[in-house]
């Protein structure tokens, strides 16, 4: 303890060279100390006196998820380190993310792997983390997408869930300040991506976030952030980051990114499909002055927006579309609870139909884009595209719309300007959506976007959202060069936009026009991958404007494997409206490149190519076989073998997973999981009783196999007599220990009787089996039915029965007359009767009489 001085003013305690001395060797023992505490840091303390927070730097390289050189432990570390941290991660680094399983808590709030108190970065460096989620339904698939495995008295069984990924800040508390940034990382198989506690703030940078399933809270939404608390998604990649939470009557969505009385929600530069689905992909609960800012990015399949409380909104130069092959649910709608405006700028959003499906129907028939209540502030269309691939309305169903107001009032609640283009439909002509919008401009007529699909197979995006050329959405808005007096502006940080939403330049660079809606036609096509099976890929594209003066005729689909020097291959594809192909014969586990060219024709039939398309790669996998599965009954359980199946091209070693239940079982019994080998046993199991078993494999990069199955009934092993020696006796003793029941080896003397050692005795109430091992406890029944009934096994194995055969018809006598609890209270010679009879069979049976005792 340092006491105060009482020196008087200008006395000095110390010289001051002293102090020096006394202060550098503080700061040595300071430095000393932080570096056996924690020797692998790398600290950025420059000032050993200083009292500012201190960043520390923790590598990554373990593939485990927990242990040294884990990121679990990183993180761990980074918390108890006050002060920014960096957390780097091995480059390329596969962490699996499946030895932090732990259970399921009754609260969705604590079930992530990581979580983060204080603020750190997480450089991924591509590295991933691999999750393993997987569920078996009753008719034997392996996680079937259609209902959540977790779902009320579901009768599905999981094997394994990994859970979410990230959790920023405390509960219950303010964690203003505290910033988490992760980036170029991939997540796989997780229950969830992210919780961003309040005020807290979580930035996503180059993410691949890919089959998400919240399979034991079925309605958690990939990515929730509550009060205060604010999200940045950049050039992120989603894919099957699904919801199984219902749409309740309220319209509220139960989405794939939910805020709760947030702050801001900003997304850029990035690309989702099928996240969220059927309960929608974004809804926003904003406080005062929150934003959510969507700019540049590619939203398909992924429900639609619904916007709450005193959020602003806006959509700029982004492309949005439901599944285009089937009608849309209420989960796909654009609704603005708002009382801020939500500004659709420069975008595209494309409907499958204009009919909503059945439970959309409930609702009203409503529109695909309204302010659902008196109070919200407008939905303002600019310089924006709305169309619908099937503009078809059946007979006798509900009325369907594009644009509605507040219950269908006939205006007030969507705007749009000069520059925007609605497509009509049966049930809302032209004039009605002029006059909906309050805008008698309103640009209407074709050709605009496609009505109907230009491919053959393969649902894409971009080929229904590309302006038709020439058209009603071609250079309409002049002099939009970055710098022009109509230049598209960033919301998020004020910057000019100079990409359209598939990267190439966002106006026309023959006279600076912009079409209308997020896509800039060029020359050169657009090329997506729309699936991937065993040996194919499956692209598509949309359809560049013609040449001057040709038409394009076909277009030839060049590919190679990723990376290699040789000559691309091509495929003819015939028609200029034939806009997707499947390229079959390739080898499944190999990327693969692909481009495609236009091919025109002008006057004189020269042919005129046009600039290749973007650069695309995928990789082609078959699925990976049910193993053949071999079954060897025992005692009480079964040895099971398989074979190692066929691995479609996913990468190995495979690792199996046993299910199991009794024949007619409505559910599966989870068994051993992700095992090496490929023989295991079942123990614990009923003799007598069949039996199902699955197996299935799971490959290094999490995807799973079908189930293979057999069945098999458990015994005990059967104990044959000795040549020769069936004419001889064994023991009451003996008899109780070897029926089915065992415990000891199955003598099949026991199937003899009509049910083996179930058969019912006489007037006992009882099996065979039970009578005789009843303690007699004094009454003289059990007595006589012990040695009676190893009497009659006896005989039925083959000992002679000429000497006890008359005590025997007398027994049988008795138990054919009396019940265990008359004979209870039989006293002196009644009771004698009983012992007697006994004894002599007790004789036989011990080999004193009859033909002599087995050799057990």
């Amino acid at each position: 303890m340092i006491k105060r001085s009482n020196r008087k003013p200008g006395q000095l305690v110390l010289p001051l060279f002293i102090l020096f001395c006394l202060l550098t060797l503080m700061a040595s023992l300071t430095t000393s100390l932080t570096a056996e505490a924690a020797p692998d840091q790398q600290s950025t303390l420059s000032d050993p006196l200083s009292t500012e927070a201190v960043g520390n730097t923790y590598n990554v390289t373990s593939t485990s998820c927990t242990g040294p050189g884990s990121i679990y432990h990183a993180i761990q570390d980074a918390n108890a380190n006050p002060g920014s941290d960096t957390i780097v991660i091995s480059p390329g680094l596969n962490i699996n993310m499946n030895d932090c399983y732990y259970t399921p808590p009754g609260d969705t709030r604590a079930w992530y792997i990581l979580h983060a108190t204080e603020s750190v970065v997480i450089e991924g460096n591509n590295a991933s983390l691999n999750g393993v989620i997987t569920w078996v339904t009753p008719n034997a698939i392996v996680n079937a997408l259609s209902a959540c495995p977790q779902r009320v008295e579901s009768p599905d069984t999981i094997i394994a869930e990994t859970p979410g990924f990230l959790r920023v800040g405390e509960l219950g508390q303010s964690n203003a300040g505290v910033t988490v940034t992760v980036r170029n990382l991939s997540i796989t198989r997780h229950h969830a991506i992210a919780r961003v506690e309040q005020d807290a703030t979580l930035i996503l940078e180059n993410i691949d976030a890919n089959q998400i399933y919240p399979s034991h809270f079925c309605d958690l939404p990939a990515i929730r952030v509550v009060e205060g608390a604010s999200l940045t998604l950049e050039r992120n990649t989603w894919d099957q980051v699904f919801n199984w939470g219902d749409v309740p009557f309220t319209g509220v969505l139960i989405p794939a990114i939910e805020g709760d009385n947030a702050a801001n929600l900003t997304i850029r530069d990035s690309t989702f499909t099928r996240s969220g689905n059927e309960t929608g992909f974004i809804d926003w609960d904003g406080g005062a002055g929150s934003t959510v800012n969507i700019v540049s990015s590619f939203i398909h399949e992924s429900g639609g927006i619904s916007i709450r409380n005193q959020t602003t909104t806006n959509i700029v130069n982004s492309l949005w579309g439901n599944n285009l092959l089937f009608a849309p649910t209420s989960a796909d709608r654009f609704m603005n609870f708002s009382s801020e405006p939500m500004n659709i700028i420069a975008s595209t959003i494309v409907f499958g139909q204009v009919e909503c499906d059945n439970e959309c129907q409930t609702y009203g028939g409503h529109g695909r884009i309204l302010p659902w209540r008196l109070g919200a502030a407008p939905i303002n269309l600019i310089g924006s595209a709305v169309g619908v691939v099937f503009p078809v309305d059946y007979p006798g169903t509900e009325i369907h719309r594009l644009l509605d107001n507040f219950d269908h009032l006939p205006t007030g609640g969507v705007t749009a300007d000069n520059s925007t283009w609605i497509q009509p439909v049966p049930d809302q002509s032209a004039q009605s959506l002029k006059d909906l919008t309050g805008n008698q401009s309103l640009r209407t007529d074709p050709p605009g976007l496609p009505a109907t699909p230009l491919f053959s197979s393969g649902v894409i995006l971009t080929a229904q959202a590309s302006p038709l050329f020439p058209g009603q959405l071609i250079d309409v808005i002049p002099d939009s060069q970055c710098g022009g007096a109509n230049q598209l502006v960033s919301p998020i940080d004020g910057s000019c936009i100079d990409k359209d939403v598939l990267g190439n330049s966002r106006w026309d660079t023959g006279n600076n026009a912009r079409n209308i809606g997020a896509i800039q036609l060029t020359l050169a096509p657009h090329l997506t991958v729309t699936g991937t099976g065993d040996g194919t890929v499956d692209l598509a594209w949309n359809r560049p404007p013609d040449p001057p003066g040709s038409s394009i005729s076909f277009y030839v689909v060049r590919y190679r494997p990723a990376g290699s020097s040789d000559p691309f291959t091509g495929v003819t594809v015939i028609g200029r409206d034939n806009l997707s192909r499947e390229i079959g014969g390739l080898t499944n586990g190999t990327e693969y490149e692909f481009q495609v060219v236009a091919v025109a024709v002008d006057s004189d039939d020269n042919f005129v190519n046009s600039p290749p398309s973007n650069l695309v790669t995928a990789t082609p996998y078959g699925l990976i076989e049910p193993p053949v599965v071999t079954a060897v009954p025992g005692d009480r359980e079964v040895q099971l073998f398989w074979t190692e199946p066929s691995t479609g091209g996913h990468p190995v070693p495979l690792s199996y997973s046993v299910v199991y239940r009794p024949v007619g079982a409505a559910s599966w019994i989870g068994g051993p999981s992700f095992l090496s080998g490929r023989i295991t046993t079942i123990p614990g199991l009923t003799n007598g009783t069949e039996y199902e078993f699955g197996v299935f494999a799971t490959a290094t990069d999490g995807e799973t196999g079908a189930l293979g199955t057999t069945t098999a009934t458990p015994f005990k092993s059967v104990q044959p007599p000795e040549p020769g020696t069936e004419n001889c006796t064994l023991t009451a003793g003996y008899w109780s220990t070897h029926s089915e029941y065992g415990p000891s080896l199955y003598d099949s003397t026991w199937a003899k009787f009509a049910n083996g050692a179930d058969t019912p005795f006489f007037l006992s109430g009882k099996s065979y089996y039970q009578v005789i091992n009843s303690a007699p406890q004094g009454n003289a029944y059990y007595n006589l039915a012990h040695q009676y009934i190893a009497a009659e096994l006896n005989f039925l194995r083959g000992a002679d029965p000429a000497d006890v055969q008359s005590t025997f018809d007398s027994a049988t006598q008795l138990f054919n007359t009396y019940t265990p609890a008359e004979v209870k209270e039989f006293k002196g010679p009644a009771k004698k009767e009983w012992t007697d009879l006994a004894s002599i069979l007790d004789d036989y049976n011990n080999g004193y009489t009859g033909p002599g005792h087995c050799m057990e």
